[in-house]
């Protein structure tokens, strides 16, 4: 063998040997690599499993375990609360300071001892209505609280006028054309029925009313304007007020809603061309500013006589300036 493939035989065999040593370095180094991560997991293993066993971990555990629970518990009671509230209003606690949501004793009184079936139809869907505000809200709380106290015989519906157009059929006798209506509630107990109004309902602020014409509301009057229409539906025998018009008289619309309101039926007639209405007790003229033209006195004199049973009374407020 020549001399020159010696060398090269050597230099082969030479880095044969640097390539064994490498991988044989590369492969130490790994195994000391895995046996430092063994190592360093055994020791975080440790650790744990003695953190876990300490006092301290114990405590926090507990602690950790005990307010998942309470969390769990506190929904779990939420959901239970809010389906007795819903079946069972008088269940809600009134914490206001002021007992916003609380029944006056005489509602719970009146419409305990209801001897006729109500219903109280709120014209809007149950979800606009909730939207409106707090005093909706609040509202609408008086209202079931006043249903559950009524053994059944006061119940809340929702009606939206929207979607049910045909409702206002029903009920002739109710402007639900104008703009300015705002109808709100319609009560109704057999073929009786009152509508009620959010000014009727609701407390708003008049100058912002005026300035803007939109209502900025105030607080819910809805309790005592329920139970005044429930009064009402509920009353057969009412005893009628006719009101004389066609004499310049003032504006009466405040007594009119007055006398409504406490289950009066006003009816409006004008003397110059109709007559009194023949179940009338009552003739109110309010504050003419003309002089009546004989023909009325007439007639009033000859209905107050009621061909001698008489039973009858009539009412004249005269203006400020007019001579009795």
């Amino acid at each position: 063998m020549s001399e020159e493939n010696k060398n090269l035989n050597t230099i082969s065999e030479d880095t044969a040997n640097a390539d064994s040593n490498a991988v044989a370095e590369t492969a130490d180094k790994k195994e000391d690599t895995k046996a430092k991560k063994n190592k360093k997991n055994k020791s975080e293993k440790g650790r744990f499993k003695k953190f876990m066993k300490s006092r301290k971990a114990k405590h926090g555990t507990v602690a950790m375990a005990i307010t998942a629970l309470v969390i769990v518990m506190v929904i779990i009671v939420n959901i239970i609360v809010g389906l007795l509230v819903n079946r069972f209003p008088d269940l809600e606690l009134d914490l206001t300071s002021n007992k916003s949501f609380a029944l006056q004793d005489d509602t719970i009184d009146y419409v305990s001892h209801l001897d006729k079936d109500v219903t109280v139809n709120i014209l809007m869907a149950k979800e606009s209505f909730e939207s409106q505000g707090t005093y909706f809200v609040q509202a609408q709380k008086m209202l079931n609280k006043m249903a559950s106290k009524s053994d059944g015989k006061m119940k809340i519906k929702y009606v939206d006028l929207t979607s049910n157009p045909s409702f206002t059929s029903d009920y002739p006798n109710v402007d639900w054309q104008s703009s300015s209506a705002n109808n709100i509630v319609l009560v109704e107990s057999g073929k009786q029925y009152k509508v009620l109004t959010l000014t009727d309902c609701f407390e708003y602020d008049e100058k912002t009313y005026n300035y803007y014409g939109s209502y900025s509301f105030t607080g819910t009057k809805i309790e005592q304007a329920v139970v005044t229409a429930i009064l009402n539906v509920t009353t057969d025998d009412k005893v009628v007020v006719d009101m004389i018009k066609g004499n310049n008289e003032q504006d009466s619309s405040s007594l009119k809603t007055l006398l409504e309101n406490n289950a009066y039926q006003v009816n409006e007639v004008s003397l110059a061309t109709g007559d009194f209405d023949s179940n009338a007790k009552i003739a109110i003229m309010y504050a003419p500013s003309v002089d009546l033209d004989e023909k009325i006195v007439e007639k009033l004199s000859t209905w107050l006589s009621n061909d001698g049973k008489y039973g009858r009374c009539s009412y004249c407020r005269y203006g400020r300036d007019a001579e009795p």
